[in-house]
């Protein structure tokens, strides 16, 4: 068996940034804390958690032939409180809270960094 070795090309940052513009409408993300505790904050658009009926699932794709709603999704979340109340998903990697407001938050954090997070508004 013979080994090869071919160089990688890096992709041209120009052409990412062209073809993967987020849809922020005009809100940028902030970035609450420093290093490990960074926690993302950022706005939802304000038909992320809206059942999609232009999406139709394609059953010839992996995964296709069953549709999500988000909000199905989203209620399964235990449920937490605080003065932003909302939804929280967590493991050992990432812990994601979804608030009442819209606003999301994720983190390679436990929980309660979050909740300071979304408290600071």
């Amino acid at each position: 068996m013979k080994v090869t070795e071919d160089k990688a090309s890096a992709p041209d940052p120009k052409k990412l940034a062209q073809t993967h513009k987020p849809q922020l409408d005009g809100v940028r993300p902030n970035v609450v804390g420093q290093g490990w505790t960074s926690v993302l904050v950022a706005k939802l658009p304000a038909n992320a958690l809206s059942p999609n009926s232009s999406a139709q699932p394609d059953a010839k794709k992996p995964g296709g032939g069953a549709s999500i709603n988000p909000m199905e999704l989203l209620s399964s979340l235990p449920r937490v409180s605080g003065t932003w109340g909302g939804r929280l998903f967590s493991s050992a990697l990432v812990s994601a809270l979804i608030t009442d407001d819209g606003r999301v938050l994720v983190g390679s954090v436990q929980p309660s960094l979050l909740y300071a997070a979304a408290g600071q508004k």
